[in-house]
């Protein structure tokens, strides 16, 4: 973060409800469009600190319902155009729901109304199911529901709609991947750690339980030890799910035996060549990504490119 932005936080009252605070436009480099903060949160990065304090001077931090803001730090030309919701009553139970199915791997769509003259907030979760929670009155715009169906996956997600006098706001929540290793090596024990500090949700792939242990894995959240053939079988992928095999798999296993056109990404350490003959097809499927590195490079370095690699896929970087 541009360290100028820094303010001292003073810190957020005890009767201070949290809010939802998105980034729906900027100008600083500091903040990302499509960006969202809890604030209240015991724990807030610098960004979310900046914002509070922001708040709090501005006499913003109590409010009961939910609008739009610009922020604009010391009559910089830089701005942040925010939408703020408060977490009251029963938006809390509709949050914490929210987060559960998120971390089950479902996206959401959030929807809120403003207007100038509202006296009472009205917000919608969407879950890609179509199922619905919060409190909305009135139909849905046919544009807004479909946005879901429009979008990427992963793609940044954001904006409002006029509708005579009432703007909907919207923002589409994605689930932090899960991330299938397949085979246990130095590398996926690498893989797996820097992974998992970005967000991504390790899971290990190996029949070999003296190895797939906590100890030798600690950041993986799951251990599938079966038969590596059997397993992938077994697995229902998603559409969100990222899949990395080692080497000494493709090597001992039939890769065009598996059923893996539902994952987003699949990296396998080959060439584009012998890709090609592995899986059968003249043609390298979209979501399988050829992993090709120098042997002189460490498990670190070939940890954090192929680390890089899953970002620029999630990312949608050419």
């Amino acid at each position: 973060m541009n360290k100028s932005l820094g303010i001292a936080s003073q810190g957020i009252s005890k009767q201070t409800q949290k809010i939802l605070v998105f980034i729906v436009k900027s100008d600083n480099h500091s903040f990302r469009q499509g960006d969202f903060f809890v604030i209240g949160n015991e724990k807030m990065e610098e960004e979310a600190l900046f914002i509070q304090d922001y708040l709090e001077e501005n006499n913003h931090i109590h409010v009961e319902n939910s609008r739009f803001l610009t922020i604009k730090h010391n009559h910089d030309t830089n701005s942040l155009l925010l939408y703020i919701q408060p977490i009251t009553g029963k938006l809390q139970d509709y949050f914490d729901l929210y987060q559960q199915l998120v971390a089950q791997g479902q996206s959401i769509l959030f929807i809120s109304k403003w207007a100038e003259n509202k006296t009472k907030d009205e917000y919608l979760f969407i879950t890609e199911e179509g199922k619905r929670f919060g409190s909305w009155a009135g139909d849905i715009p046919f544009e807004i529901k479909h946005i879901p169906f429009r979008a990427n996956p992963f793609e940044k997600v954001i904006g409002a709609k006029q509708y005579e006098e009432e703007q909907i706001f919207y923002y589409l929540f994605w689930p932090n991947p899960r991330l299938f290793l397949i085979g246990a090596n130095r590398f996926t024990q690498a893989i797996s750690q820097y992974a998992a500090d970005i967000g991504f949700k390790p899971i290990l792939v190996d029949e070999r339980e003296a190895i797939c242990t906590k100890s030798r894995f600690p950041a993986c959240i799951q251990f599938i030890n079966e038969e590596i053939a059997e397993s992938i079988k077994r697995i229902q992928f998603r559409s969100y799910d990222f899949v990395l095999f080692t080497a000494e798999v493709i090597r001992q296993n039939s890769i065009a035996s598996y059923r893996l056109e539902r994952p987003y990404y699949v990296g396998l350490p080959a060439k584009k060549g012998k890709l090609r003959q592995l899986l059968g097809t003249r043609s390298i499927p979209k979501n399988i990504n050829p992993l090709e590195f120098p042997n002189e490079l460490s498990k670190n370095e070939v940890a954090v490119m192929i680390v890089a690699d899953m970002i620029r896929a999630m990312k949608h970087i050419k």
